[in-house]
């Protein structure tokens, strides 16, 4: 009985260890299968992290709140933007966010310059078309006759070139030389047109290199714009010697500023007398501007002076007896009683001085016209006089103006005074000095293109 017991047992070890066998072969093929598994899963998941790379989301979450996402199919899903919580974009994206950030900066700063380039370019652009639609009315005008002389020498184009008071300046054209001229009006009463046009012959004698030359004074022509073509008298017409660069007064200062030295002004002013000293000395009977001032001396060939708009000029009689006429604050004390000779221009030239140096008109600092007459009549200067520091050209005006005419002195005088003896070699310098800052000028204002 003992016998079959210890049998029992032995095979039930046996089974027992059988079937314990079993467990660990199964449990170990169990491990196995859940290590292949795993290993699966990790290639599988290292694929698809590799292929979603550039398409899964990132979010960064506030440790406050409460999110979960365990899942892949989570992390797949578009994440909702949170308030103050930043959502980055592609992980490409993310890590180039400085960079990019730079690029647009770049780009903008890029685009504003390129919108300054096209403004710059649109600004001259307009320029161009104005000057262009400028020209194209001067060329139309030039060819547009609107009348001619009587002879048929002289023809007015329709250009307006200038006015001043009762003159009007058109461009004309001298078709028997072949070259411009200046067509100068002077609308006058009838009363006034003999008396105006005996005067103005006389700048036919005239001849020098300092005073704009004059080739006919008329007081009829034909009006081209009248079917008729009738021959009619509106006032006394002066045909000029055409002046293009400018008159002292503008070409002398630039944006308000005196940019010229001394040496050269005073050769000007040196040219201008030597017209006077023309005028009053070698012409009998002499002759008398009335009229002079900066804006009536003109300038050619760069820096050379000639004296024009003798549309005032006349001879000096024996009488002295005169009208009352010129431009105020230039006007000699004697005009006012009309009776005056040829120091009343000696009296306008040392103003056209002061208004040369200060950049301003003599007695501007006067409301209304009673005003200047009262300085003027009382000998008072001109306040802008205490602007002149230079010692010798304060003489030198203040001998000019002086009320009583036998205290100024003649045109020949001043012609030959120190003041106006200038060295060529410093006046060569200055002239180079005044033409290249014109060039600096008209670059700043954008005349070239």
């Amino acid at each position: 009985m003992n016998a079959s017991i210890h049998q029992q047992v032995s095979k039930n070890e046996q089974v027992t260890e059988s079937s314990s066998g079993a467990d660990g072969n199964a449990t170990d093929t169990s491990v196995h299968k859940t290590e292949d598994t795993d290993l699966l899963n990790r290639s599988a998941f290292r694929r698809d992290s590799g292929s979603r790379s550039t398409t899964k989301k990132v979010k960064i979450v506030d440790p406050k709140q409460n999110v979960e996402a365990d899942s892949d199919d989570e992390d797949l899903l578009p994440q909702p933007s949170i308030a103050g919580v930043p959502v980055i974009g592609e992980s490409v994206g993310a890590v180039n966010c400085g960079q990019s950030n730079d690029q647009q900066a770049s780009a903008t700063s890029a685009d504003r310059k390129k919108t300054k380039e096209e403004r710059k370019k649109e600004r001259e652009k307009k320029k161009e078309e104005e000057m262009l639609k400028k020209y194209q009315a001067e060329q139309e005008a030039k060819q547009k006759v609107s009348a001619k002389s009587k002879c048929s020498r002289w023809i007015k184009h329709n250009l307006k070139i200038g006015e001043g008071g009762y003159k009007f300046v058109y461009r004309g054209y001298d078709s028997v030389e072949a070259r411009n001229v200046a067509w100068c009006e002077f609308k006058v009463r009838l009363k006034k047109r003999q008396a105006m046009f005996r005067e103005t012959e006389i700048m036919l004698k005239m001849n020098h290199p300092h005073i704009v030359r004059c080739f006919d004074v008329f007081r009829e022509w034909i009006d081209m714009e009248d079917p008729n073509n009738q021959i009619e008298e509106k006032g006394v017409v002066i045909i000029q010697e055409l002046m293009g660069e400018g008159t002292l007064k503008r070409k002398n200062f630039l944006d308000g500023q005196c940019i010229l030295k001394f040496p050269l002004i005073t050769r000007w002013w040196h040219q201008i007398l030597d017209a006077l000293r023309y005028m009053h000395h070698k012409i009998q009977p002499p002759i008398l501007h009335r009229d002079l001032k900066a804006d009536n001396c003109f300038l050619y060939e760069y820096l050379n002076v000639k004296v024009g708009d003798f549309g005032l000029a006349t001879h000096v009689s024996n009488s002295g007896r005169k009208t009352m006429l010129g431009t105020l604050g230039f006007m000699a004390p004697e005009i006012f009683d009309e009776k005056y000779d040829e120091k009343v221009d000696i009296y306008a030239f040392g103003m056209l001085m002061l208004e040369v140096m200060t950049n301003r008109t003599p007695y501007d600092e006067c409301e209304t016209v009673l005003q200047v007459a009262a300085k003027t009549m009382s000998g008072q200067g001109p306040d802008i006089m205490q602007m002149v520091s230079n010692p010798s050209l304060r003489e030198v005006i203040s001998a000019c103006i002086q009320p009583l005419t036998c205290f100024r002195p003649t045109a020949d005088e001043l012609y030959f005074h120190p003041l106006f003896q200038v060295s060529r070699k410093y006046i060569y310098i200055y002239i180079y000095i005044y033409i290249y800052s014109c060039i600096l000028f008209k670059f700043s204002k954008g005349l070239f293109y």
